[in-house]
């Protein structure tokens, strides 16, 4: 996926599938270079197929769902996902990855801080578990509340974590400038 070997990669996947019918990994992997290849019907049925076959609590699929749904123009449909997913519980470390991007992705700012806060009270923002996505995704909601404070604050943090998120100091250099000169706060963008 990362190499833009997409084809290969859901051939690859489909194998592991041959041998292991439910394993959800397989099935999230190919619906994300599904998705990759602008294929976005399938990866809504492939990621739909995790929750109905595999695992309806699974967060990936979850996730990846509802920023499905919100590119497909379906935000109406990735709501109720989004709540399924704001709910789920789990002492991994990648549901709150998972769980900021998807509510990003909705424009569910005050969900993604709440989660934001959870995952801080569970020690799950402090090193080795931290993921500066999450520091970052909580400061482009904060921005998007009007608590510039807050997101000065998380930005920084997820620069300390990972000085090479340019996006981080983008969106800092953007902040900088008068308030009708600004261009974010974003959260995702084309690379």
């Amino acid at each position: 996926m990362e190499q833009d070997r997409c084809d290969e990669g859901i051939s690859l996947e489909e194998r592991v599938l041959a041998r292991v019918p439910t394993l959800a990994c397989a099935f999230n992997n190919i619906s994300l270079m599904q998705f990759i290849q602008g294929q976005l019907e399938e990866a809504i049925a492939t990621a739909q197929q995790v929750l109905t076959d595999c695992d309806p609590d699974n967060f990936h699929a979850l996730s990846n769902l509802v920023h499905f749904l919100c590119a497909a123009g379906r935000p109406e449909e990735a709501c109720p996902l989004a709540e399924r997913l704001k709910a789920l519980r789990s002492e991994r470390v990648d549901v709150w990855v998972k769980k900021a991007e998807g509510l990003s992705y909705l424009g569910d700012d005050r969900g993604l801080l709440d989660a934001f806060a959870q995952a801080k009270a569970l020690g799950m923002l402090r090193r080795p578990y931290v993921e500066p996505l999450v520091y970052y995704l909580a400061r482009v909601a904060a921005a998007r509340l009007g608590q510039e404070r807050e997101a000065r604050r998380y930005f920084r943090q997820a620069l300390k974590f990972q000085p090479s998120l340019s996006r981080a100091a983008d969106n800092l250099a953007d902040m900088r400038k008068p308030v009708g000169q600004r261009d974010g706060p974003w959260a995702f963008w084309p690379p």
